[in-house]
């Protein structure tokens, strides 16, 4: 009988590549689409010969069995794997014939390459974050010392201060305003990009229209149109729509409080592209005298920045399942801990469920609550490209902070 694979198992599969990942299948895909995209997720699928079936796995905790979902007449359909296991939980993919290489894959393999990163303290490797525990485990170089830069008060390994510093020497001479006048000379005059809505209508009528982009598009100056109403729009009705926009698109993609938010784990919305409209928006109201955001929590400000989530960040939780998650952990006997063995599972813990892992388990848990939100922050930041803003975000990270992070904007 199958079974899901034990945990000591599913750190081997990691490593080769072959660990749990998050795979976008419409519901229209046929099955050489879906077989495409499980060869893309898993490239050493690419090569293999002799067939595969997908199974579900079902019962309660442990090692469950495994049930095979049978293909249709035409194989795989997305239809047909979404009505088989209801879009929740994991599904399994075995080679009917042959068996795929688990030997480790080296850290810089194609198959880590959408993983965020941390750097060992230890080696100074970057490690996907998935893998960095057991790394830990087995990591004895010799720790480097750090120095702290006397500007920004961050440490730095002494291989890379004297660079960092001449960087920030620089950063810490610059001005949001100069940054913003420098980003406005992005802006193709050439054209005007037209928005016309209602006000009863302003952000649902506003995205449709954002994203068609027929004549002109964002990287043209704004001008907006309220139907009905007379008057040219001299930068007040602009100002207006991209603050009705940004509060709207705050309520609906984040959420978190007054100190910082995240975006939500939405897939509907991360589809059609709202994140990266998001981004877009946020953009075009910075450069052309809108609300800057100013909702964005730290470690998520972080990742627009570098495409890294930062080892020495604090991780804002504020997806409310995760949080309760968290809670009943901390909370729990040995006994109701292995009740939450499923839960604890699917977020990517991979060593004994007890109370003396507990640390472990919630650190775990506080990765795996960051790590699925890197795709609605990626399309962000395809947003964000939108006049090299992306570009002048790597560049200044502190000193742009205070557009985008509660508590910093300077009047």
């Amino acid at each position: 009988m199958e079974r899901t694979p034990p945990l000591t198992e599913e750190i081997t599969l990691l490593q080769a590549g072959m660990g749990k990942k998050n795979a976008l299948i419409p519901d229209d895909a046929t099955h050489g689409e879906i077989s495409g995209i499980l060869c893309e997720a898993f490239p050493k699928m690419t090569n293999l010969e002799g067939g595969w079936l997908i199974y579900k796995a079902v019962g309660g905790t442990g090692q469950r069995k495994l049930n095979v979902i049978s293909p249709d007449g035409e194989g795989y359909t997305g239809s047909g794997l979404s009505k088989a296991y209801g879009g929740r939980g994991c599904l399994y993919i075995m080679p009917l014939q042959h068996t795929l290489d688990t030997t480790p894959l080296p850290y810089t393999a194609k198959e880590f390459e959408s993983m965020p990163k941390a750097r060992c303290v230890t080696c100074c490797e970057e490690i996907p974050l998935q893998l960095l525990a057991a790394h830990v485990e087995t990591c004895s170089e010799n720790p480097q010392s750090e120095v702290s830069c006397p500007l920004c008060e961050n440490t730095f390994s002494e291989e890379v201060i004297a660079v960092h510093a001449s960087m920030c020497g620089e950063e810490h001479n610059t001005s949001v305003s100069s940054i913003i006048e420098n980003l406005q000379l992005k802006l193709d005059r050439s054209k005007v990009f037209k928005i016309a809505i209602t006000r009863e209508d302003i952000y649902q009528r506003g995205l449709v229209q954002w994203e068609r982009q027929a004549q002109a598009s964002p990287v043209n100056p704004l001008r907006v149109t309220f139907i009905g109403e007379k008057g040219i729009d001299h930068g007040a009705l602009r100002r207006e729509f991209l603050t009705e926009m940004m509060r709207n698109l705050e309520a609906e993609l984040f959420e978190g409080d007054q100190t910082g938010k995240n975006p939500k784990y939405n897939l509907a919305a991360y589809q059609k592209n709202k994140f990266k409209i998001c981004g877009e928006i946020i953009a075009v109201s910075i450069v052309q005298e809108g609300p800057a955001p100013n909702f964005f929590s730290a470690w998520s400000y972080n990742y627009l920045c570098n495409a890294q989530v930062q080892k020495d960040c604090d991780i804002q939780i504020t997806d409310a399942e995760i949080k309760t998650l968290i809670e009943q952990v901390e909370k729990a006997d040995e006994d109701s801990l292995l009740s939450l063995a499923d839960l604890i599972v699917a977020c990517g813990y991979t060593g004994s469920i007890t109370n003396t892992n507990k640390r472990s388990i919630i650190d775990t848990i506080t990765l795996h609550s960051v790590t699925r939100l890197i795709p609605m922050l990626v399309h962000v930041r395809e947003g964000l490209v939108l006049y090299n803003l992306d570009e002048q975000l790597a560049k200044y990270p502190a000193v742009l902070e205070q557009l985008f992070c509660p508590g910093q904007l300077e009047e």
